[in-house]
């Protein structure tokens, strides 16, 4: 790992993973390395999250790649190793987490990143770089998720609010698809906001897990919509279901979660929605964005990057479990294959470990 003081190596080149286009392979290349301009920092990118829009970008594309060759890697973690003018609230050396933006220069498949200076998370000394890589993307898209009204979350109080933490008392919600990474985040945050019923669908060999976050009901995942229904009503009784978060957003769960909502109620999803509730039904669907940058979320982004180290330092949330992928930027490819079929794992790449 190089040393974080030489910074006679910000004028000149780094190691990067390129797409040439969609649908092509990943290839390493020599580029400059970026500079930070005003409100910015540059980073020294010790740790880069893997998550699935890396591999949908490749194979289809994303919106918020508008150029090619494109860098991917939508997190990352490490060292400012330089302040942009403007720039008070963060110093060189300040350990920061990101999410990925809508430049080349600010995605984590290089080793050196800038970004918003607005929206880094300073990170305590007990989170390593590592497992930082792997929290904007999953965290961010459960808290806003969460906690933002709607059109834009499911409106649940905060914990760090005078009385957030008994607001839900006596509430079932249901969270579908526990053992993914932000699926995993919604369940901890649901007990923060004291739901006395957490109801989740997983493989039945991550029960343990997801009970330890703090689920009182796990259901398995291959039950129909149907059955599902049933055990959810068993479970609640005459306890009308108003919060459904569907971390796995694709047809059949969002389906599963417009039966599962009680009327008034509101559905969360992570995926653009692909149905919606019955005419005359007054149940609500709600995608989320899970990026503090954009205008609806700056607000609420700013209170909660003020209180985040806390709800880990305190253990009131655990960061998911992260596998180290061998070989710095060379694994990302494999990786991202494997990504496909895997559920509920979180792999980190170390940039400054990549050969060239």
């Amino acid at each position: 790992m190089p040393k974080d003081d030489d910074h006679w190596h910000l004028a000149g080149t780094q190691t990067a993973l390129l797409l040439p286009g969609v649908g092509a392979s990943f290839a390493l290349q020599q580029i400059s390395i970026p500079q930070a301009g005003p409100g910015e920092v540059l980073v020294k990118n010790y740790a880069a999250g893997l998550n699935p829009i890396d591999y949908k970008t490749q194979e289809s594309g994303f919106y918020v790649v508008r150029e090619y060759p494109a860098i991917l890697g939508f997190e990352g973690a490490g060292v400012v190793s330089a302040i942009g003018e403007g720039v008070i609230h963060l110093k060189e050396g300040d350990r920061v987490a990101y999410q990925g933006v809508a430049t080349n220069k600010g995605r984590s498949f290089q080793q050196w990143v800038v970004t918003s200076a607005d929206w880094v998370f300073k990170l305590p000394n007990s989170i390593s770089f590592d497992t930082a890589a792997a929290i904007p993307i999953a965290l961010l898209a459960a808290v806003i998720g969460t906690y933002q009204p709607p059109p834009h979350g499911l409106g649940v109080a905060t914990p760090w609010s005078s009385t957030g933490r008994s607001a839900h008392s006596g509430s079932p919600i249901v969270v579908l698809g526990g053992t993914s990474n932000v699926g995993q985040y919604a369940i901890q945050l649901a007990r923060l906001a004291g739901f006395d019923a957490i109801i989740t669908t997983a493989s039945p060999r991550n029960s343990s897990l997801l009970q330890r976050l703090g689920a009182t009901h796990v259901l398995d995942r291959s039950l129909s919509i149907e059955a599902l229904v049933q055990e959810v009503e068993k479970i609640t009784g005459n306890k009308k279901v108003l919060h459904v978060f569907d971390a796995v957003g694709i047809a059949e769960t969002q389906q599963a979660a417009l039966s599962i909502v009680a009327e008034g109620g509101k559905v969360l999803t992570t995926n653009a929605p692909q149905g919606k509730a019955p005419e005359g039904s007054d149940k609500q669907v709600v995608f989320v964005m899970g990026a503090l940058m954009v205008p609806q979320h700056q607000a609420f982004g700013k209170e909660f990057l003020s209180v985040w180290a806390s709800l880990f330092e305190s253990g009131d949330i655990k960061a998911s479990a992260v596998e180290i992928v061998p070989g710095g930027l060379n694994g990302v490819e494999t990786t991202l294959k494997q990504l496909k079929t895997i559920s509920g794992k979180k792999f980190v790449v170390r940039p400054f470990e990549t050969d060239v």
